[in-house]
Protein backbone atom coordinates (compact mmCIF):
# COMPACT_ATOMS: atom_id res chain seq x y z
CA UNK A 1 0.00 0.00 0.00
CA UNK A 2 2.90 2.28 0.75
CA UNK A 3 4.45 1.53 -2.42
CA UNK A 4 1.53 2.41 -4.52
CA UNK A 5 1.16 5.45 -2.73
CA UNK A 6 4.38 6.68 -3.74
CA UNK A 7 4.06 5.49 -6.81
CA UNK A 8 0.90 7.26 -7.09
CA UNK A 9 2.33 10.35 -5.64
CA UNK A 10 5.29 10.37 -7.76
CA UNK A 11 2.92 10.00 -10.90
CA UNK A 12 0.98 13.21 -9.93
CA UNK A 13 4.52 15.50 -9.32
CA UNK A 14 5.35 13.80 -12.77
CA UNK A 15 1.95 15.50 -14.47
CA UNK A 16 1.80 18.16 -12.82
CA UNK A 17 5.21 19.36 -13.94
CA UNK A 18 4.67 18.27 -17.32
CA UNK A 19 1.36 20.38 -17.48
CA UNK A 20 3.38 23.30 -16.22
CA UNK A 21 6.27 22.94 -18.56
CA UNK A 22 3.61 22.79 -21.44
CA UNK A 23 1.86 25.72 -20.04
CA UNK A 24 5.07 27.92 -19.74
CA UNK A 25 5.75 27.15 -23.60
CA UNK A 26 2.43 28.37 -24.32
CA UNK A 27 2.79 31.50 -23.29
CA UNK A 28 6.33 31.59 -24.67
CA UNK A 29 4.82 30.90 -28.15
CA UNK A 30 1.61 33.42 -27.32
CA UNK A 31 4.50 36.36 -26.86
CA UNK A 32 6.67 35.49 -29.84
CA UNK A 33 3.52 35.66 -32.41
CA UNK A 34 2.75 39.34 -30.93
CA UNK A 35 3.04 41.29 -34.16
CA UNK A 36 3.38 44.35 -31.43
CA UNK A 37 6.39 43.46 -29.80
CA UNK A 38 8.17 41.24 -32.66
CA UNK A 39 8.33 38.82 -29.47
CA UNK A 40 10.70 41.17 -28.26
CA UNK A 41 10.44 42.46 -24.47
CA UNK A 42 12.82 44.73 -22.61
CA UNK A 43 13.94 44.27 -18.19
CA UNK A 44 14.64 47.48 -16.46
CA UNK A 45 18.48 45.82 -15.76
CA UNK A 46 18.78 46.50 -19.80
CA UNK A 47 18.64 42.87 -20.81
CA UNK A 48 16.10 41.99 -23.77
CA UNK A 49 14.44 39.04 -24.22
CA UNK A 50 13.40 37.55 -27.79
CA UNK A 51 10.90 34.95 -26.95
CA UNK A 52 10.93 32.02 -29.48
CA UNK A 53 8.10 29.88 -31.07
CA UNK A 54 9.73 26.52 -30.11
CA UNK A 55 8.99 28.05 -26.61
CA UNK A 56 12.67 29.22 -25.41
CA UNK A 57 13.52 33.11 -24.64
CA UNK A 58 16.46 34.48 -25.72
CA UNK A 59 18.63 37.15 -23.89
CA UNK A 60 20.77 40.46 -24.79
CA UNK A 61 21.76 43.92 -23.66
CA UNK A 62 19.78 46.25 -24.72
CA UNK A 63 21.65 49.24 -26.83
CA UNK A 64 22.01 52.00 -23.60
CA UNK A 65 23.76 49.02 -21.74
CA UNK A 66 25.99 48.34 -24.86
CA UNK A 67 26.76 52.10 -25.61
CA UNK A 68 27.58 52.47 -21.45
CA UNK A 69 30.14 49.25 -21.93
CA UNK A 70 31.74 50.49 -25.18
CA UNK A 71 33.66 46.95 -25.94
CA UNK A 72 33.29 43.66 -24.24
CA UNK A 73 36.31 42.10 -23.40
CA UNK A 74 35.21 38.72 -21.95
CA UNK A 75 31.64 37.35 -21.26
CA UNK A 76 31.22 34.87 -17.90
CA UNK A 77 28.04 33.23 -19.04
CA UNK A 78 25.99 30.39 -16.66
CA UNK A 79 26.11 26.88 -17.00
CA UNK A 80 24.37 25.17 -19.42
CA UNK A 81 21.23 23.48 -17.07
CA UNK A 82 21.41 26.17 -14.06
CA UNK A 83 18.14 27.10 -12.75
CA UNK A 84 18.16 31.20 -12.36
CA UNK A 85 15.81 33.61 -11.04
CA UNK A 86 14.36 37.07 -12.30
CA UNK A 87 16.60 39.64 -10.47
CA UNK A 88 19.14 37.25 -9.31
CA UNK A 89 23.08 37.92 -11.27
CA UNK A 90 23.52 35.42 -13.60
CA UNK A 91 26.51 35.97 -16.07
CA UNK A 92 29.58 38.70 -15.96
CA UNK A 93 30.77 41.39 -19.08
CA UNK A 94 34.04 42.11 -18.53
CA UNK A 95 35.18 45.50 -19.92
CA UNK A 96 39.09 46.58 -19.15
CA UNK A 97 39.63 43.84 -16.22
CA UNK A 98 36.28 45.63 -14.60
CA UNK A 99 33.34 43.47 -14.15
CA UNK A 100 29.98 44.73 -14.72
CA UNK A 101 27.33 41.80 -13.43
CA UNK A 102 23.99 41.52 -14.94
CA UNK A 103 20.51 39.89 -13.31
CA UNK A 104 18.50 37.30 -14.92
CA UNK A 105 15.17 38.92 -16.41
CA UNK A 106 13.40 35.73 -15.82
CA UNK A 107 13.11 33.02 -13.59
CA UNK A 108 14.31 29.59 -15.86
CA UNK A 109 16.85 27.15 -16.76
CA UNK A 110 19.90 27.36 -18.92
CA UNK A 111 19.46 25.75 -22.29
CA UNK A 112 22.39 27.43 -23.98
CA UNK A 113 24.55 30.21 -23.86
CA UNK A 114 26.68 32.28 -26.98
CA UNK A 115 29.92 32.08 -26.84
CA UNK A 116 30.36 33.74 -29.94
CA UNK A 117 28.76 37.13 -28.67
CA UNK A 118 29.39 39.43 -31.17
CA UNK A 119 31.08 42.85 -30.21
CA UNK A 120 30.31 46.93 -31.10
CA UNK A 121 27.32 49.08 -30.06
CA UNK A 122 24.99 47.54 -32.58
CA UNK A 123 22.44 44.72 -31.35
CA UNK A 124 20.74 42.74 -33.75
CA UNK A 125 17.88 41.39 -31.49
CA UNK A 126 17.70 37.77 -33.29
CA UNK A 127 21.13 36.81 -33.10
CA UNK A 128 23.22 38.89 -30.64
CA UNK A 129 22.34 36.84 -27.34
CA UNK A 130 24.41 35.82 -24.32
CA UNK A 131 22.03 32.94 -23.16
CA UNK A 132 18.75 31.00 -23.94
CA UNK A 133 16.45 30.47 -20.92
CA UNK A 134 13.49 27.93 -20.80
CA UNK A 135 10.93 30.12 -18.58
CA UNK A 136 9.92 28.86 -15.54
CA UNK A 137 7.66 31.60 -14.07
CA UNK A 138 6.56 33.39 -17.08
CA UNK A 139 3.09 34.43 -16.44
CA UNK A 140 5.00 36.65 -12.96
CA UNK A 141 8.33 37.29 -14.48
CA UNK A 142 5.91 39.45 -17.52
CA UNK A 143 4.90 42.16 -14.87
CA UNK A 144 8.51 43.59 -14.77
CA UNK A 145 8.82 43.13 -18.33
CA UNK A 146 8.21 46.35 -20.85
CA UNK A 147 7.00 45.86 -24.36
CA UNK A 148 8.29 48.09 -27.41
CA UNK A 149 5.05 50.72 -26.36
CA UNK A 150 6.28 51.52 -23.55
CA UNK A 151 10.04 51.24 -23.86
CA UNK A 152 10.65 54.24 -26.18
CA UNK A 153 9.54 56.35 -22.99
CA UNK A 154 11.36 54.16 -20.69
CA UNK A 155 14.96 54.48 -22.81
CA UNK A 156 14.34 58.00 -23.06
CA UNK A 157 13.82 58.72 -19.27
CA UNK A 158 16.54 55.97 -18.32
CA UNK A 159 18.80 58.55 -20.90
CA UNK A 160 18.30 61.31 -18.26
CA UNK A 161 18.70 59.92 -15.41
CA UNK A 162 21.72 58.14 -16.41
CA UNK A 163 22.64 62.04 -17.49
CA UNK A 164 21.69 62.96 -13.89
CA UNK A 165 24.13 60.35 -12.11
CA UNK A 166 27.00 61.29 -14.30
CA UNK A 167 26.56 65.03 -13.33
CA UNK A 168 25.93 63.95 -9.34
CA UNK A 169 28.95 61.28 -9.64
CA UNK A 170 31.86 62.39 -11.94
CA UNK A 171 30.34 65.70 -13.54
CA UNK A 172 28.46 66.89 -16.22
CA UNK A 173 29.14 64.47 -19.34
CA UNK A 174 31.57 67.13 -21.13
CA UNK A 175 34.00 67.53 -18.25
CA UNK A 176 34.29 63.38 -18.25
CA UNK A 177 34.74 63.51 -21.88
CA UNK A 178 31.65 62.37 -23.08
CA UNK A 179 28.54 64.14 -25.04
CA UNK A 180 25.12 62.77 -25.91
CA UNK A 181 24.49 62.67 -29.33
CA UNK A 182 21.01 63.20 -31.26
CA UNK A 183 18.92 60.86 -30.29
CA UNK A 184 20.16 60.49 -26.62
CA UNK A 185 22.78 58.00 -27.57
CA UNK A 186 25.83 57.69 -25.37
CA UNK A 187 29.53 57.72 -26.72
CA UNK A 188 30.93 54.53 -26.32
CA UNK A 189 32.47 53.39 -22.59
CA UNK A 190 32.21 55.64 -20.14
CA UNK A 191 31.90 52.64 -17.74
CA UNK A 192 35.91 53.02 -17.89
CA UNK A 193 36.04 56.35 -16.60
CA UNK A 194 34.31 55.51 -13.31
CA UNK A 195 35.67 54.75 -10.10
CA UNK A 196 35.14 51.54 -8.63
CA UNK A 197 32.42 53.31 -6.04
CA UNK A 198 30.57 55.00 -9.22
CA UNK A 199 30.49 51.02 -10.67
CA UNK A 200 29.45 49.81 -7.85
CA UNK A 201 26.28 52.92 -7.49
CA UNK A 202 25.45 52.23 -11.11
CA UNK A 203 24.83 48.59 -11.00
CA UNK A 204 22.56 49.22 -7.96
CA UNK A 205 21.05 51.54 -9.71
CA UNK A 206 20.47 50.86 -13.98
CA UNK A 207 21.46 46.76 -13.46
CA UNK A 208 18.62 45.90 -11.45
Amino acid sequence: MVLLLSVTTLVIFIGAGAYLMSREKSLVRALAKDESTGGIWFHPGHTWVSFQPEGVAKIGIDKFLRQVLGRVDEVILPSEGRSVKQGQVFLTLVHGGRQVHLVSPLDGVVRATNARYAEGPEISYKDDFLVVLRPTRLKENMTRMKGHREADGWFRSEVERFKDFITLRMGTLQEVGATLADGGVHTDGIVEKMDEETLKAFAGSFLR
